[in-house]
């Protein structure tokens, strides 16, 4: 659950810690820009299916469900062909593809947020203003890439994986700040407690009704 931060002595940043790992993360988005195409659509452009298959270009999506009815139509014929007894399943090839676009995303995400409000330990604006982010893309993977994507509907569902993919990277980095903010307790306490309404409304909304949080205690870092 997440709760009020208690006061600790301040304590130097070490390798490895929230602020090491921002600072990495921030290095590793300018040098990305540098080296990315300039032509490269949207703040997020750099995660595949958003920059081959954006959701604005409905021929693009076209060929986003055709390319997976093909690996669909692989799989099968090397299943009858080379007579395999546990052939690879096409559904999680798409799925561990979405899965590391989505990861992609957050941390594209991440820095874009980072630019337009930088996380410090005197506020958790960085981390209200984060959920807005997810929130939009988790409705883009819902509203266009599901239906798109739909030739699995009993093993994959993109906008439940969007969900459960950006809610665990989300609630490690926020767990990973607060653990910061407890060793100097800056911010304001009605801060912190708009937070945890926030994130409570976003798990309510998003998280609680997946396969995999549905008979679990909600889990607020």
């Amino acid at each position: 659950m997440l709760t009020v931060p208690n006061a600790h002595p301040l304590l130097p940043m070490r390798k490895g810690s929230w602020r090491h790992r921002t600072i990495s993360r921030k290095r590793r988005a300018l040098s990305a820009r540098r080296h990315s195409s300039p032509a490269a659509p949207g703040a997020f452009g750099n995660a595949i299916e958003r920059k081959y298959f954006p959701a604005s270009n409905f021929a693009k999506l076209r060929d986003l469900k055709s390319t997976v009815d093909l690996l669909t139509s692989i799989t099968f014929f090397r299943m009858k062909v080379l007579e395999l007894a546990s052939p690879p399943r096409a559904s999680n090839v798409v799925r561990e593809c979405a899965k590391a676009c989505m990861e992609t995303t957050y941390h594209l995400m991440f820095d874009t947020c980072c630019e337009k409000c930088e996380p410090t330990d005197e506020s958790v604006k960085f981390w209200s203003d984060f959920i807005d982010y997810m929130l939009g893309v988790i409705d883009e993977d819902r509203n266009v890439y599901t239906p798109v994507l739909n030739q699995f509907p009993q093993e994959l569902n993109i906008g439940q994986l969007s969900a459960a993919t950006l809610w665990n990277l989300y609630k490690t980095d926020l767990k990973d700040a607060l653990m910061e903010h407890a060793k100097t307790k800056r911010c304001k306490t009605p801060d912190y407690m708009n937070l945890y309404f926030k994130v409570k409304h976003f798990y309510s909304m998003y998280v609680a009704e997946l396969p995999q949080y549905r008979e679990s205690i909600p889990e607020f870092p």
